[in-house]
């Protein structure tokens, strides 16, 4: 089993463009091609902007994202 690399914010910003580059350059083919770690990354994007309420290991990512801002200085 690959280690799994942690979601920062600019790695879940990066996933999270690649996924939708995918679909709107291809549309349904380009939906196919998306990751995992894409999907991930959309999930935890769309929590942090407070579009869903997170669960699980998307919840921890989403929260360890937003932590780091928080720290950082730089969430509204």
């Amino acid at each position: 089993m690959a280690e799994e690399i942690p979601l920062t914010e600019a790695r879940m910003l990066t996933l999270s463009a690649s996924a939708a580059a995918k679909v709107a350059h291809q549309g349904v083919r380009g939906a196919t091609l998306v990751t995992v770690d894409e999907i991930v990354a959309l999930t935890c994007l769309a929590a942090c902007a407070g579009l869903i309420r997170a669960e699980g290991r998307v919840a921890e990512q989403a929260r360890s994202v937003l932590n780091i801002k928080i720290a950082e200085g730089t969430h509204p």
